[in-house]
């Protein structure tokens, strides 16, 4: 029931995951998307505007220019007239009059012309929609608020007034885009500006409607949404191949590390006898005579001899728990010591060999312990079992591989005999492959473990 728990809990996590993903990169792509057009559009309509200002500037000289080369010849061919009513004005400058034109005084001579234009005249130049799409256009606003140019949506244009930000903005900053409300009620997206010029003061707008804008997005985002739903369940069905073999991975380490467990417990438990036998057998033997002999009103020299021994025995069981000259020497002269001393005791022939170079480097924590240990392990047990002459120990490197082999011309094991649980253990903690290769006589073990769990720099 709990392993059917966990499959559905990582079934869930990486289908929301995945879809959350996907989501999440549907969600950028949109709204990047949504952002790049509205920089471009709003790029296109200040384009317009600027284009059409400019028109404007040029339209509005031109017919300044004609009109001062119009006037000799108007007052040549009507010499009476002369329009003194209109004195107040100020020559050679445009001035509004009402709602719908304007007026230019020329002065020629001690006599004057006064020309009247129509704001309607200035739809010559803002009828051109180029780039402004099907929705788009450009149009002149006066201060009024009222509309002075034509509307390409409404025909009645002259009485509409409009009230927005593009306005109340373009009277304050001169120029800038903003989203807003038309006189249509529609959203748009306005380019505007303050237009002047002499006298003629207006709010000069191009603008496009923002369902145009976007009007690529609706049938593209469709498209990609469908492509998303595929990758959602695509996503899903991934999930749920992954979570089934995560799962057996899971349930297999479980039992990897129950094994481990296991393991651990039984080499604590050797670990536990070996000690228990040192104690029994050397010291609790010791203490017995020592207790005898107190009893029985031995010599001093006698009992102090077997608190000597005592002593010894407890610093050896100490030292088996923790090597001194571990510690104090480090691993390579560690274990030469403990081959001459071992090769003194048992009077047996210990070769011990490594390439020099590996001595350089320095142990990760721990690794020279569990080292130590195998090999103090591989040691005693010949020493106990084996009936061996001589033994040899070799430690180099091999590719990225550290190699330990070990070898005795003992009387060997018998086929078939699983590897001893202390040392596979050991091996395991390392990361390490323990094998016992076949051998002509006695037996071979060889430990290889990778550099970069042995030594903590680079070798």
């Amino acid at each position: 029931m709990n392993t059917s728990i966990t499959g559905r809990k990582l079934f869930l996590a990486f289908s929301i995951l995945g879809c959350l993903n996907i989501a999440l990169a549907y969600s950028f792509f949109y709204y990047s998307s949504v952002s790049l057009l509205e920089e471009r559009s709003s790029e296109q309509m200040a384009s317009v505007r600027a284009l059409a200002s400019q028109k404007l500037n040029l339209y509005l000289e031109n017919v300044k220019i004609n009109a001062v080369q119009d006037s000799a010849q108007m007052l040549k061919d009507n010499p009476k007239h002369d329009e003194m009513k209109y004195s107040h004005l100020k020559p050679l400058s445009f001035t509004p009059v009402g709602e719908d034109h304007f007026l230019l005084k020329v002065p020629v001579g001690d006599k004057s012309v006064v020309w009247d234009f129509s704001y309607d005249d200035l739809n010559k130049i803002l009828s051109d929609y180029s780039g402004l799409g099907k929705t788009g256009e450009i149009y002149l606003v006066g201060m009024d608020q009222k509309i002075k140019s034509a509307s390409r949506h409404v025909a009645d244009w002259k009485n509409i007034t409009v009230n927005n930000e593009s306005i109340r903005l373009g009277k304050l900053y001169s120029h800038g885009v903003h989203f807003v409300k038309d006189y249509r009620g529609k959203e748009v997206i306005s380019a505007y500006s303050l237009f002047k010029y002499d006298g003629l003061n207006f709010i000069l707008l191009s603008e496009i409607d923002k369902e145009e804008v976007f009007l690529p997005l609706k049938s593209l985002f469709p498209k990609i949404f469908l492509i998303c739903i595929i990758l959602c369940c695509l996503t899903i069905f991934l999930a749920f191949i992954s979570s089934d073999k995560i799962l057996r991975l899971i349930q297999d380490m479980r039992v990897q590390i129950n094994k481990l467990h296991i393991q651990f417990i039984n080499a604590m438990e050797d670990e536990n006898k070996k000690i228990s036998y040192n104690l029994h057998d050397g010291v609790g033997q010791i203490l017995t005579a020592l207790k005898w002999g107190i009893d029985r009103n031995e010599e001093p020299e006698k009992l102090k001899q077997l608190c000597d021994d005592a002593f010894k025995e407890i610093r050896n069981v100490s030292g088996d728990l923790m090597p001194t000259d571990l510690s104090e020497l480090g691993f390579f002269p560690a274990v030469r010591n403990y081959m001459r001393k071992q090769e003194s005791f048992f009077k047996i022939k210990i070769h011990f060999w490594n390439t020099e170079r590996l001595e350089q480097y320095h142990f990760q924590p721990g690794v020279d312990v569990n080292l130590y240990r195998m090999i103090q392990e591989l040691l005693q047990n010949t020493l106990k079992h084996a009936k061996a002459e001589s033994i040899s120990l070799v430690m180099f490197r091999e590719n990225a591989n550290l190699v330990l082999r070990y070898e005795d011309d003992g009387i060997g094991m018998p086929e078939g005999t699983p590897l001893p649980k202390v040392l596979t253990y050991r091996a395991e903690l390392m990361g390490a492959t323990l094998m016992r290769p076949q051998a002509m006589k006695g037996i071979v073990f060889q430990l290889q473990i990778p550099l970069s769990r042995v030594f903590s720099e680079r070798v």
